[in-house]
């Protein structure tokens, strides 16, 4: 499965504040959730950044 964001944009572009070990056992999720939520319509967006910041916001609901 395609993952939507990495930690470097977790941290940089998003300002996310959890530990990249943190974000590496949530982003597969968070991706999942994307892709469903969108229909699966994500993976064939041309601005990646539309789909970056609402896996890091999903990374987020899940860590707390």
């Amino acid at each position: 499965m395609k993952l939507y964001a990495d930690y470097n944009f977790y941290t940089t572009e998003y300002k996310g504040k959890d530990t990249a070990e943190e974000f590496q056992r949530q982003i597969v999720k968070a991706s999942a959730t994307v892709r469903r939520t969108t229909f699966g319509r994500a993976a064939n967006c041309t601005e990646m950044e539309e789909v970056q910041l609402p896996a890091c916001a999903v990374v987020d609901v899940l860590i707390s």
